[in-house]
């Protein structure tokens, strides 16, 4: 799998009790390392519900973008943030 053919959704504030309000990302179920001792043995993503859900949506492009655009929207958010404390 190329980097190219990757998806990633940004979440700006997190809805998950686990991770609070913070921003995440979801990447493509590929980005999954084969050695993980969780594939297919207790992943939290893979495990249903909303996640599970979101997580189908950005494997199959139905949700998020490529790495190039998810960089660049990163860089555009924290070039955001910056400019919050300069004058």
């Amino acid at each position: 799998m190329t980097l190219s053919r990757l998806r990633f959704h940004l979440t700006r504030s997190s809805g998950n009790r686990k991770t609070g309000p913070i921003p995440v990302t979801t990447s493509s179920r590929a980005t999954c390392s084969p050695s993980c001792p969780f594939l297919l043995n207790g992943c939290y993503a893979d495990g249903g519900g909303p996640l599970r859900l979101h997580w189908e949506k950005v494997t199959t492009g139905e949700r998020g973008v490529s790495f190039a655009v998810n960089k660049d929207q990163d860089e555009a958010e924290r070039l955001e943030d910056w400019s919050r404390w300069v004058d």
